[in-house]
């Protein structure tokens, strides 16, 4: 899977449908083998679209009401995480 991650991760300026490819086969392998995806690599992975988002890239990264939005910028879908606010 690890080996996977990094195709998607090095190949996605270059080629998006090998990326694409990449993040479908590491979602199929995770729910048919019951492996979890680390939780850093699992919110760069578009679940409708099988894009690997990159921040300015592939991705737009918004900070609302204590939250990091992050918009798709193929398909536009978002996914809403509650960021941590550091302890002072």
């Amino acid at each position: 899977m690890n080996a996977l991650l990094a195709l998607a991760r090095e190949r996605t300026p270059q080629d998006p449908a090998v990326a694409r490819a990449a993040v479908h086969d590491i979602l199929q392998l995770s729910q048919t083998m019951r492996i979890r995806i680390p939780l850093e690599e699992k919110r760069k992975l578009c679940r409708s679209c099988f894009n690997y988002l990159i921040p300015g890239v592939t991705s737009t990264v918004r900070v609302r009401n204590g939250r990091v939005i992050v918009r798709c910028a193929s398909c536009g879908a978002v996914n809403a995480i509650r960021a941590r606010c550091p302890l002072a």
